[in-house]
Order: C-alpha cells, then structure tokens, then sequence
C-alpha cells in the first residue's frame, strides 16, 4: 500500500485527513497532496480541497505534532557605552 513508503508524521496527518473526509484516501487522490518536509505539513489542493470544504472542514493545512518545538532565541544586549 502507498502509505508504506510515508514517514510516521505524513501517516499521522493522513489519517486525521481521512477522519475530516469520512473516508479513506484513494491512490488517484495523492495528486491533491502537497508536502513540507521541513515545517511537516501537508497542505490540500484541489478536488480534495473542494470535498472538505463541503464537510465544513475550514483548514487545508494540517500540521504535525511530532515537529520539533520552535527554537527560542533571546534578544542579546549589544553594549556599546565604550565604543566596541
């Protein structure tokens, strides 16, 4: 099966789309799926788009939550009283 070949985040994403639809995914329909590996979202497009905003599902993002936290930085104070 084409779910094989995804990472643990792409199924967990997957399977939530496929709650939001009622329905499993079908193979034609992996055309309408776009991925970012980096920021772990899958954004949906196209005829699979138009079937959730029929559902009344608003976002066609859905991010994952196995993505590492954002990473923080704080501000640094730049002293520059003695001219450095």
């Amino acid at each position: 099966m084409w779910k094989n070949q995804l990472r643990l985040w792409q199924i967990g994403l997957v399977e939530r789309l496929e709650r939001n639809l009622g329905r499993p995914l079908k193979p034609d329909e992996l055309g309408d799926l776009l991925w970012n590996p980096l920021a772990q979202t899958l954004t949906v497009e196209g005829s699979l788009l138009r079937e959730l905003r029929r559902e009344s599902v608003m976002p066609n993002v859905f991010r994952s939550s196995c993505r590492p936290p954002p990473v923080r930085v704080s501000p640094r104070r730049i002293d520059v009283s003695n001219g450095r």
